[in-house]
């Protein structure tokens, strides 16, 4: 027994698609509790969820168990009820005859084959068939349309109406072309995407087998061609003669269909003349340009987070900040930050205070609130969610600190590919929005180096950024500098001189004509042999942050080795695990074996959540 002959012995039907729900006739069902279906077997599939059983259900019904298995194939196709089927299209040609029937109310369509040894099984077949109702060898017009209705419209009018089996939605297979070689073919699509993209599809196929190929386009007979209507829907739409007549003019005059040449891959192309000059504008002058990046570079404990909280607080109250001239006159601006290593609650938000800041006018992201949404780890740099908070808020001046907390999975920092895929959208973001972007990071230890040889890893964090800062330590360790190292845009200003004050706060001292290589090279820290070994909790904080940006994990040779580029020592390095594994702030393990050649050691960070890290969160003073 088939689904359809079963569903007739049953009360309430509803449902299509090969799904149906009807009243259990084994109980006194009101609710139609029972769920009908055919499995890939053919077996009936019968449930009850009001709790009878399966046999319960067929014995109501007066049927046996075994009629929910399928039968021996039958000889012909059994006849569907009228009330499922929409309609029926014989299959001819070929050595199998196929019959496609379509459930009534949208429902899907399911095939029968017939078999060479005269039975009928179902299922469509391997066979590549088209619909055609007349002989296709004997016919010199074939129109293609996109189903087996509109065939048989163009068949009842006396033209050679031509499908693939599945319309639109068919995949082209060499025989078709076989088929239709030699023929004169008309492509009749329907009026939608889909129909306009298959007629591109058939008309490459056939070009250069068939003698002619034409595209239609019915809504130049027809404007008022509805979304999806069709050939039928147009013969349909006023007096039938004269629909056909103006349709075969059609296609008379229609032209030769032509292959599409080719999109040019050249960029656009403009000449000077043409571009209109903007002036350069300073947010801070000599120091922040009003759009594009500015790099913000540091060992710890110097004071970058003081410095960037100093300039937002000024910027957003509408004062002078500590980069200004004392007679600047500004309106307040809106500003944003992120910051990954410190508490905004918790820490910021005082310092802001202290520092007079307009709190209404400085942004940051809800951390708490967008880790519980799952979408804070992607707001990473080249992301949809950066650029879209971005724009959103619209700041002038956005920070980012550190810079490796925003770095997408998988980006090495000294891989130079992988730093510019970063930062340069960032750039034409901040350049097409008009806001300027500063990015906060560490610098390496190595001895005597000084501008671009104490930016870490990768020469890209130079490179990339419009200009460069760089702060340290003057010989008078109680005196800062921030100087500019690198600028796209005017001579370099002289460098800030400050104090951190007891509260905490960045005190100016003066200006000094001096850049980052005269303070480094005055300092005895700075000149090779006299310098002293890194502090071990820098060391530490390193191989935290590095830990971070990889996912909390990493090849223990691949974590040397980018210590070893930021300037430490593997002694230094040895007394820093053993610090933090001591700490159980890491740890270590193996994947592979020595006998498989596969061993590696990797280094993570600790998974217990009861361990406070002392590196990440706290302030950088």
């Amino acid at each position: 027994m088939n689904l359809h002959e079963f569903l007739k012995h049953l009360d309430g039907v509803r449902g299509s698609g090969g799904q149906y729900v009807a009243k259990c006739p084994a109980h006194d069902d009101q609710h139609q509790s029972l769920s009908v279906g055919e499995g890939k077997d053919g077996r009936l599939l019968v449930r009850c969820h009001a709790g009878c059983s399966a046999t319960a259900v067929m014995e109501a019904l007066g049927l046996k168990t075994a009629d929910l298995f399928p039968e021996e194939e039958p000889s012909a196709p059994p006849k569907q009820p009228d009330k499922w089927v929409e309609a029926e299209y014989l299959y001819p040609g070929g050595t199998v005859k196929k019959v496609k029937i379509r459930e009534a109310d949208g429902g899907k369509f399911f095939y029968w084959q017939h078999l060479e040894n005269g039975r009928w099984a179902r299922g469509r077949g391997s066979e590549a068939m088209l619909y055609c109702r007349t002989e296709l060898a004997q016919e010199g017009l074939a129109l293609l349309v996109e189903g087996e209705k509109d065939v048989d419209t163009l068949s009842d009018l006396g033209l050679c109406g031509v499908s693939l089996p599945d319309g639109a939605k068919s995949k082209w297979r060499p025989e078709y072309a076989d088929a239709l070689t030699g023929k004169i073919c008309c492509i009749l699509p329907d009026n939608d995407k889909p129909g306009r993209e298959y007629a591109q599809m058939l008309a490459s196929e056939l070009s250069g087998r068939a003698e002619s190929v034409k595209v239609i386009d019915l809504t130049a007979l027809w404007p008022e061609l509805p979304e999806h209507g069709d050939v039928s829907d147009y013969l349909a739409s006023g007096d039938l003669p004269e629909r056909l007549q103006a349709l075969m003019v059609s296609l008379s005059e229609a032209p030769e269909w032509q292959r599409p040449k080719p999109k040019s891959r050249s960029l656009p192309i403009t000449d000077l003349a043409s571009i209109e000059e903007k002036k350069l504008e300073f947010l801070i002058p000599d120091w922040l340009p009003s759009a594009g990046l500015v790099l913000l570079a540091a060992e710890g404990g110097v004071g970058k987070t003081r410095i960037w909280m100093e300039i937002l607080s000024a910027l957003s109250a509408g004062r002078p900040c500590m980069l200004d001239s004392p007679t600047v006159h500004r309106e307040p601006m809106v500003v944003a930050f992120s910051s990954a290593e410190d508490s905004v609650a918790g820490t910021l938000k005082a310092k802001f205070g202290l520092y007079g800041a307009n709190m209404k006018n400085i942004k940051t992201i809800q951390q708490a609130q967008a880790e519980e949404e799952g979408t804070m780890g992607r707001f990473k740099f080249n992301s949809p969610e950066l650029e879209d908070t971005i724009a959103a808020i619209r700041p002038r001046l956005f920070v980012f600190d550190p810079i490796q907390s925003y770095m997408p999975k998988g980006v090495t920092m000294a891989a130079r590919n992988d730093i510019r895929a970063c930062l340069d959208p960032l750039n034409r973001l901040g350049e097409r929005l008009g806001i300027a972007i500063i990015l906060v990071c560490h610098t390496n230890k190595r001895v005597q180096a000084y501008g671009r040889d104490r930016i870490a890893d990768s020469a890209d964090l130079w490179d990339a950024p419009r200009m460069v800062w760089m702060s340290g330590y003057t010989k008078d360790r109680a005196v800062r500098y921030l100087s500019v190292e690198k600028t796209n845009y005017s001579k370099k200003p002289d460098s800030i001189l400050y104090k951190i004050d007891d509260s905490g706060l960045v005190e100016l001292v003066g200006r000094s004509p001096k850049h980052d290589m005269e303070f480094v090279k005055e300092t005895s820290w700075g000149m090779g042999s006299t310098r002293t070994a890194p502090k071990r909790e820098d060391c530490q904080r390193f191989i935290l942050d590095t830990l971070g940006v990889h996912d909390g994990k990493m090849p223990t040779a691949e974590l040397d080795r980018a210590l070893n580029l930021a300037g430490y020592s593997n002694n230094a390095i040895k007394t820093a695990k053993a610090a933090l594994k001591a700490q159980k702030q890491i740890s270590s393990h193996q994947t592979g074996s020595a006998f498989n050649n596969n061993k590696t050691f990797f280094t993570q960070l600790s998974m217990d959540d009861n361990v406070e890290n002392p590196f990440i969160g706290g302030f950088d003073q």
